[in-house]
């Protein structure tokens, strides 16, 4: 039997997803599921259903990626109906290089096809092996239910002092807003391929969390210290939008003073740069990396305690680093 590579994974997840797509495009009315599909088309790293397969492929090794079809399909619509509301909120108008749905189709489109997108998620993941349903479906809902906290977190956070907010706030935060998707996803596609060990499951889900932490912060670096064309989105918008980002809570721990006052200027273009200044100057760009690489590493090391082949995930995790640019 071929040994099933990253590559596989990957091919297999954009089949799956361009497949949903496609499906989506013939819904009516046509001005409700006209975002979804653009949503959806504008491509993205497909990272939440990728993750559901792999888990899936560990633990069910021969298993064909049609049984797990439903969950990928499910947390990928679900993370896009989270973009979608979270765009809205943040008054953000570039994802992934184009205008967000509210930019191009305005607020209560935004609202309306964003809830319709949720509610066909959930209709994808009634598809599954039925048997399976009622703990696919508790799953999910734990993972709906910690998104939401994380963004309300977040949320708070823009209007709380900077030095009110803990390394430990953050971390909460983070294991939310962006990890919970990913263990969900990981757990939901390691249930429908058959494991029973919630030992296992724990290890694997930890790992998942430690990714997350670190796909993250990176992204919190790249925010600024990447070129907007390759990023997608408007180079700097954490800063303008008062985010409290692991970038930020470092470089106030380092020097209070001076971010209060970078953070200050007048000018969204100027605090950008100055911002950027400011970081390199106290080094939390170089010490942004090197917890991206050190939480990367440890996510790897709980791998080590399966009992089955985790080579893919590892794979998958050390690729991160290569987003930088």
């Amino acid at each position: 039997m071929q040994k099933y590579t990253l590559a596989k994974a990957l091919a297999d997840t954009k089949k799956i997803i361009e497949e949903q797509s496609a499906e989506l495009s013939k819904s009516e009315p046509k001005g409700l599921f006209s975002p979804i599909k653009y949503t959806l088309d504008l491509g993205g790293k497909r990272l939440r259903p990728l993750l559901a397969l792999l888990a899936y492929k560990a633990c069910k090794p021969k298993g064909k990626p049609e049984e797990i079809k439903p969950v990928m399909k499910a947390v990928e619509l679900f993370h896009n109906f989270s973009l979608i509301h979270d765009d809205l909120m943040d008054d953000a108008p570039i994802r992934r290089g184009k205008p967000t749905v509210y930019k191009k189709w305005g607020s209560a489109q935004a609202v309306l096809s964003g809830d319709a997108m949720l509610i066909e998620a959930y209709t994808a993941l009634s598809e599954a092996e039925p048997g399976l349903i009622p703990m696919l479906l508790y799953t999910f809902n734990q993972m709906a239910q910690g998104v939401c906290i994380g963004q309300q977190l977040d949320m708070e956070f823009e209007t709380r002092p900077i030095a009110e907010i803990s390394t430990e706030d953050h971390a909460e935060m983070i294991t939310y807003k962006t990890g919970v998707l990913l263990t969900g996803s990981v757990a939901l596609g390691a249930l429908v391929g058959g494991m029973d060990s919630p030992e296992e499951l724990d290890l694997l889900t930890a790992s998942a969390s430690r990714f997350g932490a670190a796909f993250q912060i990176m992204d919190d670096y790249l925010d600024l210290f990447s070129e907007e064309d390759k990023f997608g989105k408007r180079r700097g918008g954490d800063i303008l939008e008062g985010k409290r980002t692991w970038l930020l809570l470092d470089a106030y721990f380092k020097s209070p003073k001076e971010v209060e006052k970078t953070l200050a200027i007048e000018g969204d273009d100027e605090k950008i740069k100055a911002m950027t200044d400011l970081y390199r100057k106290l080094h939390t760009d170089e010490d942004a990396v090197r917890m991206v690489e050190d939480l990367t590493d440890n996510a790897i090391e709980v791998l080590d305690d399966l009992p089955f082949d985790t080579s893919l995930f590892a794979e998958l995790y050390s690729s991160l680093l290569d987003r930088r640019s």
